[in-house]
Parts: C-alpha cells; sequence; structure tokens
C-alpha cells in the first residue's frame, strides 16, 4: 500500500510540473507571437524611412534643396580665368 501512496504521489507531482511548463509553454508562444507582430511592424517603419532616405538623398531632390536654401547654381568645369572669377566673387564677399 505503501509504495502505491509513493507511486501516486509522484505521479501527482509529475502531473502538476508538466502543468506548470505547458502553461510556461503558452505563455512564451504568446510573448513569441507579440515579439513577432512588432519585428514585422519595425521592419515596415524601417523600409518606410528607407524609401524617405532614398526621396530626400536623390540628387534631384539634393540639387533643388541646395538651389533652394544655398542659392547654388551647377557649374561646369572651368578653365583657369573661370577659377579666378570665383576667387574674386568670393574675396569681394569678405
Amino acid at each position: 500500500m505503501k509504495n502505491i501512496i509513493i507511486l501516486l504521489s509522484f505521479l501527482s507531482l509529475f502531473l502538476t510540473a508538466i502543468t506548470f511548463l505547458n502553461l510556461r509553454i503558452d505563455q512564451l508562444d504568446e510573448k513569441l507571437i507579440t515579439v513577432k507582430e512588432e519585428n514585422v511592424k519595425l521592419e515596415h517603419h524601417l523600409n518606410f524611412l528607407k524609401s524617405e532616405w532614398e526621396y530626400i538623398s536623390s540628387p534631384e531632390k539634393i540639387e533643388k534643396l541646395s538651389s533652394k536654401y544655398f542659392k547654388y547654381e551647377i557649374g561646369d568645369i572651368i578653365g583657369k580665368e573661370g577659377f579666378k572669377r570665383l576667387l574674386s566673387i568670393s574675396g569681394d564677399k569678405d
């Protein structure tokens, strides 16, 4: 009789441990799903930011913004006389 009680006690402890493990596995599964959903959201946000960066850093956009804010003009390759003219213009501003 004593052996049956010990066996039932161990079986009860074993089933209790399995129940707690199953509960913990379910909690971790839910957390994993939440993390995967957050990862998808962050990847979407990253792709959005990359596309914004590509738009902002495109040569056409940089040219437009620099001409608007810096009064930048596209220059051709200049010779010695053009370089002297640029130096004289920059010397006038100082």
